[in-house]
């Protein structure tokens, strides 16, 4: 199966899947006018080469999220193998036959999707800086992916593997702090060798820490990480429940459990 890697960009950082039925709001001249048809297809536009990126909207909408689908589903409207262009002269109309067949078409390096499609955040290191110090300071801690993905809600459990990247802070950490920790050489190296390794921030007692952690499936898995990293406690991500790791008996009651 061959697949085709999309990008959109969007002025908002919390997409999980974009709908098509915003079609319209960033549109300017002759595409605005032809969004009011009443035969007119919602889409949404992504780009498939980073050639045909435009200024103007990367620059209104600055977080870059990333699509990967069977490159099936999107018609090549380019080379047009049915000569749909030639048998249709009406864009509004040709997009409607295409529309019977596909998900949506490309051309000149963009593609117009007419159904839903889940995304992926690939935000800045400054970018996912910025919204782990805004949910740390409004929820009291924050688990993003490298690349900005909120993993809060979503099932798995939370556990550092390192105690010497953990960091305490008396204040709750600014965008600058997370830059700086981000940058120590313990924390970038564990972060370069393994992608799906993230920072996590979370506050007791009035302290406020910072540490690298991954995401397993199981709680007994985490619980068994975390006494064997002497870590005080795991984070369960659906719950938003600490979960506190035992020693001796106690602890392999709870495993156990």
């Amino acid at each position: 199966m061959n697949l085709i890697s999309l990008e959109h960009w969007s002025p908002r950082p919390d997409l999980t899947q974009t709908n098509p039925s915003f079609a319209g709001n960033g549109f300017a001249g002759l595409e605005r006018k032809r969004s009011m048809l009443p035969d007119y297809l919602p889409r949404t536009y992504f780009y498939t080469s980073s050639q045909a990126r435009e200024a103007r909207i990367i620059n209104g909408a600055p977080y870059r999220y990333t699509a990967t689908i069977p490159q099936s589903r999107l018609y090549d409207l380019e080379t047009d193998p049915l000569n749909n262009r030639t048998a249709i002269n009406d864009a509004t109309q040709l997009e409607n036959a295409i529309a019977a067949f596909y998900d949506g078409y490309t051309v000149n390096g963009i593609a117009a999707l007419f159904v839903p499609c889940y995304v992926i955040p690939d935000f800045t290191a400054a970018q996912v800086a910025d919204l782990r110090a805004k949910a740390h300071k409004e929820n009291g801690g924050s688990s993003f992916s490298q690349t900005g993905q909120n993993l809060s809600g979503q099932a798995g459990f939370a556990v550092s593997v390192s105690k010497d990247t953990e960091r305490i802070l008396a204040h709750s950490p600014t965008r600058q702090d997370i830059l700086d920790y981000q940058q120590a050489m313990n924390v970038r190296g564990i972060l370069t060798q393994y992608p799906n390794a993230f920072v996590g921030t979370w506050e007791n007692g009035g302290k406020h820490y910072l540490d690298v952690s991954i995401c397993v499936a199981s709680k007994q898995e985490a619980l068994a990480l975390g006494k064997a990293y002497q870590q005080e406690a795991v984070f369960d991500l659906a719950l938003g429940e600490t979960v506190s790791v035992f020693f001796g008996d106690a602890w392999l009651k709870c495993l156990n459990s």
